[in-house]
């Protein structure tokens, strides 16, 4: 962490608001995967093709091409 931020006051700044983020998108998951309906669990999943096999990545829901 702290060879990330010697960049200046500027890269602190992008690295604090990033990990803000993730730090939400991944309670977000967690609270759907840990108290979400059938339904809501469904919708995070993103189904795709990878070298010829099928997989299940959990992903942001809005970012899905349907």
């Amino acid at each position: 962490m702290m060879a990330l931020t010697l960049g200046g006051k500027s890269n602190t700044g992008i690295v604090a608001s990033s990990m803000k983020v993730f730090e939400g998108l991944s309670q977000y998951t967690y609270n759907i995967l840990n108290n979400g309906t059938a339904d809501e669990m469904e919708y995070l999943l993103m189904r795709r093709k990878i070298c010829g096999h099928a997989v299940k990545l959990i992903a942001n829901a809005r970012q899905q091409n349907k």
